[in-house]
């Protein structure tokens, strides 16, 4: 396991820095413009957009790899630093990986069966219990 300061300082890792004031200003100006655009949206919530069977499989395969990647990263900081919060971070994100795949699964077994109905009868809906209702 690498020391630290073997090869790197602890300045070069931003987990190891304490946050100055001027360090707030962008979140602090990404937050106010999030918050904007959220209240300027919120009217639209209720529309219901057209379903979009395979955007939810993409989703969870994209949010997969990231958090995956994400892991990777953390450990390899884990293993320089030593710090156990780190490490706890690489648990977490591994952990949303792997609750998104089962979650992509369970989608995948309660749209199936409409799929095969919509090539079948050309219309499918989902219930809110995961079953299919016919329209």
């Amino acid at each position: 396991m690498l020391k630290l300061g073997q090869f790197v300082s602890n300045d070069e890792f931003f987990v190891s820095k304490i946050a100055q004031k001027e360090d707030w200003v962008l979140p602090m100006r990404i937050l106010a413009i999030s918050t904007v655009v959220f209240l300027t949206l919120a009217p639209f919530a209720t529309l219901q957009l057209r379903e979009i069977p395979a955007f939810i499989a993409s989703y969870e395969a994209a949010l997969v790899i990231v958090s995956l990647i994400t892991a990777v990263f953390l450990y390899a900081q884990f293993y320089i630093l030593g710090m156990r919060a780190l490490f706890a971070l690489v648990v977490a994100y591994l952990f949303s990986a792997f609750i998104a795949i089962v979650q992509g699964e369970l989608e995948l077994h309660s749209i199936g069966p409409c799929l095969q109905s919509l090539k079948e009868r050309g219309s499918c809906s989902h219930s809110p219990g995961g079953g299919i209702r016919s329209s």
